[in-house]
């Protein structure tokens, strides 16, 4: 029974009771920034003073802004009026109401650990195919691509608002849906009093946003295109969420994508993956990179995720085991793409996962050189917590020379060993022994041609695995890869 003694029986008691205990602050978000946009005298800077008291969604605005799903040009954006002169008021709407709703769904700490998994799962399958769905809609103006993205974003919001509402019914319905033979669509239904997405279409109503799932246009071709990309980008991230990209439900449904893009299926499903890193490294931006992980299926993990829950200790997003055949898999995975012309951020975030999954790495950074080359910060990472790295994982270089330094310069990949804590005649810098936690760590540069851009951290910390000289031969043979692909990309390109 719900708070109150209150027996939700339909699903505008469900909007309401779910608007009452933890929406409402999405509410006042969305209201604060309809005001502006719906007004037709607004201007940028009132966008910009609607948002002035909430400076936390200001700087998630920023930050999203300037991530490769939106980055304008090459100067980044500093201010909500530069955002929204670049980008238009419809994407600074959709980055606001996105990151206010990431933000209270993942808030609450004390849900069941089963009950978190259902949620993180379908609030990833959400942002997954909202990026999908933008994606697929390149060629439309930006006010269509942005209605899409927010109408496939929001098609999965009752679902989401549910599993985190922590009410009685969450466990019930979560029991119900795991006795076999069970109909999951049927026990939602007498639960709620219709299914998923009537909660998320009253939800979307009730707080004036309904016009967001439709098509800017009367045009009943267009509605009808509108509403094929917002179903086919869910339905494929639902399923790679839950069955990876050999799923059956994907490849029925690459033929009716392919038909929109007006491409062949075979380069179909290479968009769809490019497009899928995108979406990993948007939530990252947004600060939840934990759901990156779950927006494609990875046996192993998933494996690792439920010996966990059945042993009732926390779960561990890898394994510390080295598999030699997705390393092998991972080098040419990224040999593929790089013929078919993925761009070297791309090819970094494939040998990130490559590590992470195939040498068994709990942590994963991919950290670049700022144009001034003064110091090295992380641009992606791979792990539990990641979203709470980048300040740590921040490194002046100005100084003595340190194992920074062998790195970058003598393009040295170097394995160095917790006991000491130092390569020879090379000082661990006290800030990287830090977030090393003083365990073992990898450290190998990325190279364009003869120009290191970065570096690739790694390391086993969260169990205090220890690394093996045999990780290390791995991992050099896999930085040499990565550095041979992006070589040939620049001499292609030059």
């Amino acid at each position: 029974m719900s708070q109150m003694g209150e027996i939700p029986t339909s699903t505008t008691d469900w909007v309401e009771i779910l608007n009452r205990q933890e929406l409402g602050v999405v509410t006042a978000t969305v209201q604060r920034v309809q005001s502006v946009l719906g007004n037709d005298r607004s201007s940028l800077q009132d966008l910009a003073k609607a948002l002035q008291h909430d400076p936390a969604t200001t700087a998630k605005v920023l930050k999203v802004a300037n991530s490769p799903a939106y980055m304008t040009g090459p100067e980044p954006v500093t201010s909500i009026v530069r955002a929204s002169s670049l980008m238009g008021l419809d994407t600074i709407r959709n980055i606001c109401v996105t990151s206010r709703l990431l933000e209270v769904l993942l808030a609450e700490s004390d849900i069941h650990e089963r009950i978190r998994e259902r949620l993180l799962t379908r609030i990833a399958a959400s942002l997954h195919a909202a990026v999908l769905a933008r994606q697929m809609m390149k060629g439309a103006d930006v006010i269509v691509r942005e209605g899409v993205f927010i109408a496939a974003l929001l098609d999965g919001i009752g679902e989401c608002a549910f599993w985190s509402s922590r009410l009685p019914e969450v466990l019930t319905l979560d029991a119900t849906m795991n006795e076999p033979g069970a109909d999951p669509e049927a026990a939602v239904r007498a639960l709620i009093g219709g299914s998923f997405r009537d909660l998320s279409r009253a939800l979307v109503s009730s707080w004036g946003l309904s016009s967001a799932l439709e098509p800017a246009n009367d045009d009943a071709g267009s509605a009808t295109e509108f509403a094929l990309v917002v179903r086919l980008s869910n339905e494929i991230a639902e399923a790679v969420a839950s069955e990876g990209w050999q799923s059956s439900a994907v490849r029925r449904r690459l033929g009716d994508i392919a038909e929109i893009l007006g491409v062949e299926t075979d380069e179909t499903a290479i968009r769809l993956n490019a497009w899928s890193k995108t979406a990993e490294e948007l939530a990252s931006c947004y600060g939840v990179g934990a759901l990156a992980r779950r927006m494609v299926y990875r046996p192993f993990e998933e494996a690792a995720r439920r010996r966990a829950l059945a042993g009732g200790g926390p779960p561990r997003a890898l394994g510390t085991i080295a598999n030699p055949p997705r390393q092998a898999r991972a080098l040419r995975e990224m040999s593929s793409q790089a013929k078919e012309g993925a761009g070297a951020f791309v090819l970094i975030q494939m040998l990130a996962e490559g590590i992470h999954e195939g040498l068994g790495m709990e942590r994963v950074v991919a950290a670049l050189l700022t144009p001034d080359r003064k110091v090295l910060q992380m641009r992606f990472a791979l792990g539990e917590g990641n979203a709470t790295w980048g300040a740590a994982f921040r490194f002046e270089l100005a100084g003595p020379r340190g194992t920074l330094q062998e790195c970058l310069i003598d393009h040295r990949c170097l394995h160095i060993d917790a006991k000491t804590m130092r390569v020879p005649k090379t000082p661990v810098p006290t800030a990287l022994m830090r977030f090393a936690t003083a365990q073992d760590f990898l450290l190998g540069p990325i190279m364009i041609g003869e120009r290191c851009i970065g570096a690739i951290y790694c390391d086993r910390s969260p169990s205090a695995t220890a690394i093996e000289p045999e990780d290390l031969a791995a991992f050099t043979v896999m930085i040499q890869h990565l550095g041979t692909l992006l070589g040939s990309l620049q001499r292609a390109a030059s």
